[in-house]
């Protein structure tokens, strides 16, 4: 591996708070592993089931609602 990839894994593990080792184990998880595929066929089933979404603002305001707050905006 040439040094400035290897600068750049360094940067990334240490925004992420992580390893050099864990970041690679996680890459290799995700990209050999079927990790990545499991995760893509759970959201394809999830989309599948076409469950109606309110509009961002209605969202918005039920949330706020329920934990009787305003959010750092100022929305509802």
């Amino acid at each position: 591996m040439a040094p400035q990839e290897y600068e750049q894994l360094q940067n990334i593990a240490r925004s992420r708070r992580l390893s050099v080792a864990e970041l690679i184990r996680q890459a290799v998880q995700e990209r050999y592993l079927d990790l990545g595929q499991h995760r893509t066929v759970l959201l394809e089933q999830m989309f599948a089931m076409n469950i109606p979404v309110d509009d961002w603002s209605d969202l918005d305001a039920e949330v706020a609602t329920a934990h009787s707050t305003t959010f750092a905006d100022g929305s509802i």
